[in-house]
């Protein structure tokens, strides 16, 4: 129901970020603000089709391989990032780009793994700061019928400026758990909910300042839907992220949501 609610509200803080930027830059061009809502009003738009059409089209799903069940396979991903940081007191618009590989392996292809990469960057413009940062996630999971259930080991590296003076650059590393719904539509689409939590230990800053990073929470919600009879899907989705970073004994909460698409291709045997 919390997932629910923030994806319901989403364009509204796209909005509220759009109005922000161009009321105090005068000479920044809509058509980017345009264009976000557009895309997130499609992804709202095709989600909603989907969860209507659902029952008609679980039925038509047979006893053969479906699209969650690829013994291996390769994603990649773009996506738009709306960025809500306290660490720098400010709110603005950047980007991501996520890639992995996975495979599934047993009878009914239940037990699984997976490798992900995200990269995202965040300039602030009305604050003269930044935040850029690389996750990588590798995740071990169990499938019983369409619900996944795994650990996660996470790392994490993250810099950010403030007023153009560089205040952390930090790694880490730790795990987590992980769970996720898959629901085939039909032998070539399907829909996905993932959800996963990374706690990250004893950080370490390059110039040693006391910096730590808290649980990092990824709630994923989208949908694959197959472009060729077989091997290659289109994504489009949705990504809420929140963590927290601490920074001379202050505790800062971060919040990036992300509309996204891309690309997944996998093979059977």
């Amino acid at each position: 129901m919390f997932f629910l609610n923030s994806w319901i509200h989403v364009p509204q803080l796209l909005s509220d970020t759009c109005d922000m930027r161009n009321h105090r830059n005068p000479n920044l061009s809509l058509h980017f603000c345009q264009l976000r809502r557009f895309v997130e009003a499609s992804v709202k738009l095709a989600c909603l089709i989907l969860l209507v059409a659902l029952p008609s089209i679980a039925n038509a799903s047979d006893n053969g391989e479906t699209a969650e069940s690829d013994t291996a396979y390769l994603f990649g991903n773009y996506g738009l990032t709306t960025y809500k940081s306290k660490l720098v007191a400010s709110n603005d618009t950047g980007s991501s780009v996520t890639y992995g590989l996975g495979a599934n392996a047993g009878s009914e292809k239940q037990l699984g793994f997976e490798y992900r990469v995200e990269t995202q960057t965040t300039p602030f413009a009305l604050t003269s700061s930044s935040i850029a940062s690389v996750w990588t996630s590798t995740i071990v999971k169990y499938r019983l019928w369409y619900i996944d259930l795994g650990i996660v080991i996470g790392n994490a590296k993250v810099s950010a400026k403030r007023e153009s003076e560089e205040i952390l650059d930090v790694i880490g590393s730790g795990y987590g758990g992980y769970g996720g719904l898959l629901i085939p539509m039909g032998r070539n689409s399907l829909l996905y909910l993932n959800g996963m939590s990374v706690a990250t230990a004893k950080p370490v800053d390059t110039k040693a300042r006391v910096i730590a990073l808290g649980s990092r929470t990824d709630i994923d919600f989208g949908t694959r839907i197959g472009i060729l009879k077989k091997g290659l899907d289109f994504t489009l989705g949705y990504r809420r992220r929140s963590n927290t970073i601490t920074e001379a004994a202050t505790v800062f909460s971060e919040l990036q949501t992300t509309t996204y698409f891309g690309f997944h291709t996998g093979i059977n045997f």
